[in-house]
């Protein structure tokens, strides 16, 4: 019984000695885990920036109200796209028909009582070769016809400007585009002549004017696609994609400006302010790694390396970055698929071989 208890004793002794150090080779080694590593990539960084633009139009047009009135039927909606030629709205030209009628009957009367006047000096003529009326009479119709003729050139202007007037009661698009109504116009809306209804803009004449630093702008290419993000006329934000049609080549205080053409027919008001992106390819693969590993000591860049449980710092110099991954543009010996760590670096830089 003695010597098995010494036995046991001795097995017991020896299994907390391995545990002991197997313990030991534990601490040695750094426990990692998945969310303080990221794998080191080859790849072309795609770097893009966000800048700010102001909407202009090169033909655009004032639309303004021809007649006083109130609008009879609107005949388009606001953000409206309209051809050329087509109504945009009719006024309620009923006084301007009745002025209309009454100019016609002043212009028929007048043409009534020249024509009588006319007869009555023809009589008067036959008359004053009988010496049967006096020269004065005859002086007096004279003037009465001129005064009654000048009357009728009057009322036939009348006429004609009541004409145009109620022609002008149907405005029209004068060229193709999206119509931008300035003021909440409806039927039975009342319009001051010369008021201004809105702005008719050609989709196609539009253009996106954005302020680019230099830096970004040396990467910028004619032709190259970008999107613009606004508000329409009716609030609604919207995304189309367009493309830099001019590259301004002077640089002023550090800055230049591009031109975008938009792609599609989705109007923002001139004037506006919408949001350009770019997005910028590296011109070669190069590995790169998440912006968050790069760690900095004495003026020097570095990254940790986890290599077979250990940790192997790798001095590193970097380049362009994406604001979330970064060119390695020296590795010195990191390659493609190594493991680096990118937090909780308190953890493992003490673990440094």
């Amino acid at each position: 019984m003695k010597i098995n208890y010494w036995h046991t004793s001795l097995l017991i002794l020896l299994i907390l000695i391995i545990l002991l150090f197997v313990a030991m080779k534990l601490s040695e080694s750094t426990p990692m885990y998945a969310d303080d590593v990221a794998i080191v990539n080859y790849a072309k960084l795609c770097r893009t920036i966000s800048i700010l633009g102001q909407v202009e139009s090169t033909k655009k047009e004032i639309l303004t109200s021809d007649l006083s009135g109130s609008v009879e039927k609107l005949c388009v909606f606001n953000g409206q796209y309209i051809n050329k030629e087509n109504a945009i709205l009719k006024m309620d030209v009923a006084s301007q028909q009745e002025k209309y009628l009454l100019a016609k009957q002043k212009l028929l009367e007048t043409q009534l009582e020249i024509k009588l006047a006319r007869e009555e000096l023809e009589r008067y003529k036959r008359l004053s070769k009988l010496n049967q009326i006096s020269e004065q009479k005859l002086s007096e119709t004279l003037l009465r016809i001129e005064d009654l003729e000048e009357m009728h050139t009057i009322n036939k202007k009348l006429l004609v400007m009541q004409k145009n007037r109620i022609d002008k009661s149907i405005s029209k698009a004068p060229f193709s585009g999206v119509i931008l109504f300035d003021v909440p116009i409806e039927n039975g809306y009342y319009l001051h002549e010369g008021q201004k209804l809105g702005t008719l803009i050609c989709p196609d004449s539009m253009i996106v004017k954005a302020k680019v630093n230099q830096d970004d702008a040396l990467r910028v290419k004619v032709g190259q696609e970008t999107l613009i993000i606004g508000y329409t006329e009716n609030n609604v934000k919207t995304t189309i994609k367009g493309e830099v049609n001019f590259v301004e080549q002077i640089i002023q205080n550090g800055w230049t400006y591009l031109k975008i053409k938009p792609r599609e027919k989705v109007l923002f008001k001139p004037g506006i302010t919408v949001r350009v992106e770019l997005s910028f390819n590296s011109e070669q693969r190069k590995l790169i790694v998440p912006i968050e590993s790069i760690r900095i000591s004495n003026d020097k860049t570095y990254v940790l390396k986890i290599e077979k449980d250990k940790i192997e710092k790798h001095d590193v110099i970097i380049g362009d970055n994406d604001y979330q991954f970064v060119e390695i543009n020296k590795a010195n010996g990191l390659k493609e698929g190594d493991k680096i760590i990118i937090s909780n670096f308190e953890n493992y830089e003490n673990k440094l071989n």
